[in-house]
């Protein structure tokens, strides 16, 4: 029975389009290079899409994408007076950028029989070790003006764009070597999560690299249920006083390496995530959401206005422990969750179109999920559903790479569709 890739291996893109798309996928997986202000993966795009064509990238078959857009724009035409506001050109560039980034979804649907699907885990996986190491054995940083390198970008950078790549790198690392490749990787790479100190990364990564083994490994898959019933026991001995010695010896040894996961893992069973300022802003951020929702509910404020807009921080004063910090330092944030930044920006009607374009692949595949049925093809799926449960803790839809996998994930659930 042929795959997905196999059946369409004959039309895939000549050796030069591919190479642009291998240089495009490589600085996704390490974006460290910008040229006046834009990612160098909006030079090479355009021109991937000059030696394509401009007539692969539409929106025809993708009127939710187009949609989304749509109330974007409208957000943008009708945002509320914001003092703070960077003006005119600034809501210029970001309605190009949601163009380009849908535009990379687009592209990747239309064309997806004819990408190599091999070669661009390659590349991938290229670019995710480059990134790994230069984070943590270069950390340099430069800004001309004309050209930007960032070696040492945010830990939150990072740890998103890994559990973009990781998934998808494992492609070409089971092809290349099998299961003892992708055993050592899952190693490596979830080690690296750890140093990285990042909380909810390291356990999002373990959820993946679980889904990733019920692929590769038969035994797992074929009693995938059976661990899937053996954690509830589990949860439930955490809730007692005994659980409740072993949840402390586990903290501590995390914490070792990694303080802050080593902290949540303690809080859970303490309640100091109240005392903890990351959560503590987080929770701040949700509220400052809720009250300009309800103030413009149906089309919001406008793309990338959330850190603009001024709120008056109704819960502000119930933390202590940011009070390090006055309100208009905490209304000069980002929104830290993607979804709320999505409902507050672009109303009720945006946020509906993206919650569907996201959570689509998910649900037409979401037997294979629980079933462990998935196949190698599926590996995007699991890359999107770890960026799902990140975007909770992050503001990051928008960028070139979630929308990359988007367009993967979409081709591959039009295909099963169109199979049925």
């Amino acid at each position: 029975m042929k795959t997905l890739r196999s059946a369409s291996k004959l039309n895939l893109f000549p050796r030069n389009i591919q190479s642009r798309l291998n240089m495009f996928v490589l600085f996704l997986a390490f974006p460290a290079f910008s040229v006046l202000g834009n990612s160098i993966t909006f030079l090479i795009f355009l021109d991937l899409i000059y030696r394509v064509g401009k007539s692969k990238v539409n929106f025809r078959g993708h009127h939710l994408f187009f949609a989304f857009f749509t109330v974007g724009l409208i957000s943008s035409i009708f945002t509320p007076v914001i003092d703070r506001h960077p003006g005119i050109v600034s809501v210029i560039i970001i309605l190009i950028q949601f163009l380009y980034w849908i535009g990379i979804a687009s592209f990747t649907i239309k064309n997806y029989s004819r990408i190599d699907l091999m070669q661009l885990s390659k590349w991938m996986m290229t670019g995710s070790l480059i990134y790994i190491f230069v984070f943590f054995i270069v950390p340099f940083n430069f800004n001309s003006g004309l050209l930007s390198i960032e070696f040492k970008p945010g830990r939150n950078a990072l740890v998103f764009n890994l559990l973009c790549t990781i998934p998808l790198s494992f492609y070409y690392i089971h092809k290349r070597w099998n299961r003892k490749g992708v055993l050592i990787f899952s190693f490596f790479f979830f080690v690296t999560m750890l140093f990285t100190n990042g909380r909810a990364g390291s356990i999002i990564l373990l959820i993946q690299i679980f889904f990733i083994f019920s692929i590769v490994f038969i035994k797992i898959r074929k009693y995938f249920r059976f661990i899937l019933i053996c954690s509830i026991p589990i949860i439930i001995l955490f809730q007692s006083d005994k659980g409740m010695e072993l949840v402390e010896k586990i903290s501590y040894e995390v914490s070792k390496i990694n303080q802050p996961l080593g902290m949540l893992i303690l809080s859970s069973k303490t309640g100091s995530l109240e005392r903890d300022k990351s959560w503590s802003s987080r929770k701040l951020f949700i509220s400052k959401g809720k009250e300009i929702f309800f103030e413009r509910p149906f089309i919001g404020i406008g793309p990338n206005n959330f850190k603009y807009y001024d709120s008056n921080l109704n819960l502000y004063s119930k933390f202590d422990y940011l009070q390090g910090n006055t309100k208009e330092f905490y209304n000069r944030r980002s929104a830290h969750n993607s979804y709320m930044q999505i409902l507050v920006e672009f109303g009720l009607i945006g946020f509906i179109f993206y919650i569907i374009i996201l959570f689509r692949p998910i649900f037409l595949l979401r037997r294979n999920l629980l079933k462990a049925t998935l196949k190698i093809e599926h590996l995007p799926i699991i890359s999107l559903l770890g960026v799902a449960i990140h975007f909770y803790a992050i503001s990051a839809f928008t960028g070139a790479i979630p929308w990359l996998i988007i367009g993967l994930c979409w081709a591959q659930t039009t295909k099963l569709v169109r199979k049925k």
